[in-house]
């Protein structure tokens, strides 16, 4: 038996149980953004929030030098329960540590240099009291990703998406609502923030000593010079890569409070938009989590024929989910701004839903594109292709921001036109150099599908009601997309799920 067939049960219920969490995180994260930030945070400070987050995530590959890629393509290789998988983990930690001093080399010797970079004219006070704390959060978020790649590998993700996506969402709620009551300040705020990641770390590094897998005794017997040379150049790529990925999906919010006169505020109201937008792409993240290793595998014993699966089978689930989200949303969104607390402010920026909307239909309907090339060895290819689009992306922002004076809407017009690039090109170099693509007919019936019920829906008339608009809505939009996926079996996934489920439900239920 091979690994595929070894592992497909664990993947199957690791994926449903794993859905099952990002979607309760998406319930959380929608109460945030629609009820907790607009109630008990100002949109500066919500925007300084996002300003940091934003700066840590862009820079948390730097620290890690790699090993965040690096821990899922060679863990195949070093993989053995007997002899503690030839002291991986410490192999890759090392590199964490090596990153993490060069990191605040720099920024001891630099610091003050980057802070007059980003306000020059000491016009931006946040900037000047909270850059540092820039420093903590990146150390903390890099662990985390660390960690939680390296757990991939144990076809383990339900946990450690709790501690990523719930247990973070929550904590900053709660930091939001202390701040508000006066408990804390701005400052105790930002502290409680670093503390949540921290506490995620720690219950991570917890996870996996209860796995079994934290192995911290250095045995470097298993490398020799053809592997070191092979995974230094791998780890040079993928951290290349990765930060070029940040900048792809996180310079908007980092560059917004430095484009923008009151640019925290600007940056607060597009985390609210932005977030409706891009909940969207909740699936994609939660799958890719759970096929990465099995790319990896498949790739170092060319098993070509289960990614060209894979590859299917990701772009017609993850575009099924992505159409129905972006219907909820888009359909529901007037009612949304109603109930929402100051909702009157992000009325005026709805574009922005619909503009991250589309880019996230995009990102998911191309499938597992990115880890294809990244653990393929054309792995150099997303390394320049990632490189030159986040530079785009920077130039895209200050454009559409800046000279175009689009306000925000420009940051979501520039992750639109970035994502849109990014895709095509990766689904062209697949092609090329493959002979994989992801679409089938299915992909195109069921965007007529979407597009019929969005015309149909949207043509009813709105209830004065908010609440039940949204209720009638969603069930009209359930009842029409749902049944027909199922009818004409566009995703055999889904409705093998849906068998599954109805027999289930009939068992217990002593049907």
């Amino acid at each position: 038996m091979n690994f595929n067939q070894a592992y497909m049960g664990v993947i199957q219920r690791q994926g449903i149980k794993d859905s099952i969490v990002m979607y309760f995180s998406v319930a959380i994260g929608a109460v945030n953004a629609l009820f907790i930030y607009p109630a008990y945070l100002t949109d500066a400070e919500l925007g300084l929030f996002q300003w940091l987050v934003s700066w840590a995530m862009i820079v948390s590959p730097f620290v890690s030098l790699g090993s965040t890629n690096l821990v899922v393509r060679y863990f195949p290789i070093f993989r053995d329960e007997n002899k503690k998988h030839n002291g991986f983990l410490i192999l890759m930690l090392s590199l964490n540590l090596i990153g993490t001093i060069i990191f605040l080399v720099i920024t001891w010797l630099g610091g003050d240099s980057l802070i007059l970079f980003f306000d020059p004219n000491n016009e931006k006070p946040y900037i000047q009291q909270f850059f540092y704390y820039i420093i903590p959060l990146t150390l903390f978020i890099s662990l985390n990703i660390f960690f939680i790649n390296y757990i991939k590998n144990f076809l383990r993700i339900v946990i450690p998406t709790f501690f990523d996506t719930v247990f973070v969402k929550i904590g900053t709620a709660i930091c939001a609502i202390l701040l508000f009551w006066g408990a804390i300040n701005l400052v105790g705020f930002i502290n409680g923030i670093i503390l949540v990641y921290a506490l995620v770390t720690l219950g991570l590094i917890a996870y996996t000593f209860l796995l079994g897998q934290l192995h911290l005794k250095p045995d470097f017997s298993f490398l020799n010079k053809p592997l070191m040379r092979e995974m230094s150049v791998f780890a040079f790529y993928g951290l290349m890569g990765s930060m070029s990925g940040g900048l792809l999906f996180f310079i908007d919010r980092a560059m917004i409070p430095l484009l923008i006169k009151d640019g925290f505020a600007a940056n607060g109201i597009f985390t609210i938009v932005g977030y409706i937008g891009t909940s969207i792409d909740i699936p994609r993240k939660s799958l890719e989590k759970i096929t990465a290793p099995v790319v990896a595998h498949s790739v170092q014993h060319n098993d070509w024929d289960n990614i060209q699966k894979l590859y299917n089978k990701s772009s017609i689930n993850q575009l099924i989910a992505g159409c129905l989200l972006f219907l909820g949303i888009w359909l529901n969104l007037d009612s949304f701004f109603d109930i929402m607390p100051e909702g009157g402010t992000y009325r005026p920026w709805k574009m922005i839903v619909l503009t991250l909307g589309i880019s996230g239909i995009i990102d998911m309907a191309t499938g597992i594109n990115s880890q294809i090339i990244a653990y393929s060895k054309y792995f150099r290819f997303n390394f320049y292709l990632a490189l030159v689009l986040a530079l785009l992306n920077v130039v895209f922002n200050y454009i559409f921001i800046k000279t175009f004076d689009l306000n925000i809407y420009g940051a979501a017009l520039a992750t639109l036109t970035s994502t849109a690039l990014y895709n095509l090109f990766k689904y062209w170099f697949i092609f090329v150099k493959l002979k994989m693509q992801p679409f089938t007919w299915n992909t195109l019936w069921i965007v007529l599908i979407s597009l019929s019920i969005y015309f149909l829906v949207s043509a009813i008339p709105g209830f004065a009601n908010p609440f039940l608009d949204i209720f009638i809505k969603l069930l009209l939009i359930i009842t029409l997309y749902v049944p027909t996926i199922l009818y004409f079996r566009f995703s055999p996934d889904l409705n093998n799920l849906w068998s599954l489920a109805f027999d289930r439900a009939k068992k217990w239920l002593k049907l």
